[in-house]
């Protein structure tokens, strides 16, 4: 089997598109790849046994090796005419953008349809709208450009250290 050579965006790349931008909202998918069905002839392709029997799945599942590209490519091909204009998407990580608050609004709602197009649905617990700072991908995105998440960079700070080299 020839595995899948589609790729997901260089995160670097990506946030670049993000300049000039002043407004943002994150969106997140609920269940992200279990909203994707499985094609009936993959599914003997995921099956699993255990005590109750042999189950295959419906859905697409994470874990299987071509999961992250089949969901990269139904979330590009779903804002397919907007990426890295208004959108960008990276797996289940969804940021739309705009200079100005009617630009970002007009941008949402096309990306909001086609999500609805598409059958996806939102949790919208874990959505946020109309900021003019959030948190994607490990950055923090802002008017000004984009930074280091400094929670991320905490993590790594306060990383325990050994207190001499015998313990490492």
């Amino acid at each position: 089997m020839i595995p899948d050579q589609y790729t997901t965006p260089r995160i670097e790349d990506a946030l670049q598109c993000l300049s000039g931008a002043k407004w943002f909202s994150v969106l997140a998918l609920r269940s992200g790849y279990h909203q994707i069905p499985m094609h009936p002839e993959d599914r003997e392709k995921t099956m699993f046994i255990c005590t109750l029997g042999f189950y295959e799945f419906n859905r697409l599942p994470q874990g299987l090796s071509g999961a992250p590209v089949t969901f990269q490519r139904l979330m590009e091909r779903t804002v397919e005419d907007m990426k890295l204009i208004e959108v960008l998407v990276y797996l289940d990580d969804i940021i739309v953008f705009g200079e100005t608050l009617e630009q970002h609004e007009e941008h949402l709602k096309k990306v909001l349809t086609s999500f609805h197009e598409e059958g996806l649905k939102l949790s919208l617990e874990k959505c946020q709208f109309y900021q003019p700072s959030v948190t994607y991908l490990g950055y923090v995105v802002l008017a000004d450009g984009v930074a280091m998440d400094p929670a991320k960079l905490e993590a790594v700070v306060s990383w325990p250290r050994p207190q001499n080299v015998a313990e490492l």
